[in-house]
């Protein structure tokens, strides 16, 4: 009995260990849940150095899983990976199977998710037996082979209109011209020739056709043109390496008579992009002066993005993702284009400023300002010849006799406009605003309001603004003091 009893709790013993050796082996199901998490954290590594196949090293290798698929996650911004199992089928094979899964993510064109059968295989690999996962190139995008490419497009908005109260454009987007060079092609003679022409040095050339990218035979941009500026694009392109392509440019068709006003726009820099949160993506062209800079965001609309599949066997891409293009919106002004450059050409030049407001409304009809340009109020500076006027680099002095006159326009101007469809105009302390909607320098305006007090003739002048034009006043001129009480001393 006793032996009979050694025998059996021997045998006991052994049973144990085996059942329990068999409940420490993962399911096929367990493993692909271990590597669905690595697969969220997108640890590759260690997703390829214990869990694929001996079939999947061989065949891509570490530069296919690890390395192209991190460079397609970094340039496709895939964040946010979530694997959801389906439910498993039954099967009796203890070498193979496929479990479905559901994979979603986020990238740089919007949201991607597909069904995957994900094929698992119960192999010895590096002395282990498990089950492994047969990996291929659709694990990344649905129906993505080998011997396919990845395509991200970048889809270009259509910047929104300025338009004057008679439906005449002050900013628009035109046909310019994109003027460069056939690498490899130009001699010293044209080159310094083309220099002359763009208005550029002949190092800023020699630096465009240095860069990396450029090789002999291709088309390196030097320049765009608008429209206008057609003649020079045909004594460019009469040169012998010179070539155009015509492009899309932002057009002025008033030209200078409305540059102060209206702005410009450029490619934006490493700081617009920040300040913007990445809503802007670099080197897209942004307002940067006047309405264009004030309005930037609702003119510049909202650039698309696609992720497409480009097949080996097939002419058509296939998309994956895609945010569709939100053009700019149009913005109707108040000002009249053709009085603002009539008003202007009467200028001829001269120093000044000049306004006409629609004596129903109250609207700004023409707001054309000469010689001052985009500089803020201050004193000091140097004489400008045509004025008793001082300027330097980002201030103007007008003549002393109507330096309260300007200010006390300005401190209507910031009282009056607030916003609510309107610029917000407001005074500032510093100079060197630009184009933003800030006048200064306050000190100075407010000292100016003291030197030149109110006189007859500016009495007149707002009271003819009130009873034939605007029907209201100038605050500022009745009561001169609120500028003290709103800004203080």
């Amino acid at each position: 009995m006793k032996s009979r009893s050694l025998l059996f709790a021997a045998t006991s013993a052994a049973s144990i260990g085996i059942l329990v050796g068999c409940q420490d082996q993962p399911t096929a199901e367990e493993r692909l849940a271990s590597y669905s998490k690595l697969w969220e954290k997108q640890d590759y590594d260690k997703m390829y150095a214990d869990y694929v196949s001996q079939t999947t090293q061989k065949e891509y290798g570490e530069s296919q899983f690890i390395e192209r698929t991190k460079k397609l996650n970094d340039t496709l911004e895939i964040k946010n990976i979530s694997i959801t199992p389906g439910k498993a089928p039954d099967t009796d094979d203890e070498k193979k199977q496929l479990l479905p899964v559901t994979v979603k993510f986020d990238t740089v064109a919007g949201p991607v998710s597909f069904k995957k059968e994900v094929p698992l295989v119960y192999e010895t690999n590096k002395d282990t037996d498990n089950w492994y996962v047969d990996w291929d190139p659709s694990f990344l995008f649905e129906d993505f082979e080998q011997a396919d490419q990845i395509k991200l497009n970048t889809l270009t908005a259509k910047r929104g209109d300025l338009i004057d109260r008679n439906e005449k454009p002050l900013a628009t987007t035109g046909q310019g011209f994109e003027v460069g060079v056939t690498a490899g092609q130009l001699d010293d003679t044209t080159k310094k020739k083309v220099a002359s022409l763009l208005d550029r040095s002949m190092n800023s050339i020699d630096d465009a056709l240095s860069a990396s990218w450029v090789k002999d035979g291709q088309f390196v941009p030097l320049k765009t043109f608008d429209p206008s500026d057609e003649a020079t694009v045909k004594r460019l392109t009469a040169l012998k390496g010179v070539s155009v392509k015509e492009t899309e440019v932002r057009t002025y068709p008033y030209g200078e008579a409305t540059s102060h006003l209206i702005g410009y726009v450029g490619s934006a820099t490493a700081e617009d992009v920040e300040q913007s949160n990445n809503k802007i993506q670099a080197g897209e062209q942004v307002g940067k002066r006047g309405l264009e800079q004030v309005f930037d965001d609702e003119l510049r609309g909202q650039s698309g993005t696609s992720i497409e599949i480009v097949k080996s066997d097939q002419d058509e891409p296939v998309t994956v993702a895609e945010t569709k293009v939100k053009d700019g919106k149009d913005i109707t002004l108040t000002i009249d284009g053709a009085l603002q450059q009539s008003t202007y050409e009467t200028m001829n030049g001269e120093p000044g400023v000049a306004t006409a407001l629609d004596p129903r409304t109250g609207e700004t009809r023409t707001l054309v300002n000469s010689a001052r340009g985009n500089l803020d109020f201050d004193n000091g500076g140097t004489k400008y010849s045509g004025c008793d006027c001082n300027r330097d680099g980002d201030s103007w002095e007008p003549p002393t006799r109507v330096k309260g006159d300007i200010a006390r326009m300005i401190f209507y101007m910031a009282v009056r406009y607030e916003g609510g469809g309107e610029i917000d105009l407001e005074t500032s302390e510093n100079v060197n605003n630009g184009s933003n909607p800030l006048h200064g320098k306050l000190s100075t305006l407010k000292a100016w309001n003291k030197l030149d007090p109110v006189d007859a003739f500016e009495k007149k002048r707002n009271d003819i603004i009130f009873e034939k034009w605007q029907k209201n006043r100038n605050p500022f001129i009745d009561h001169p003091e609120y500028a003290t009480a709103i800004w203080g001393n």
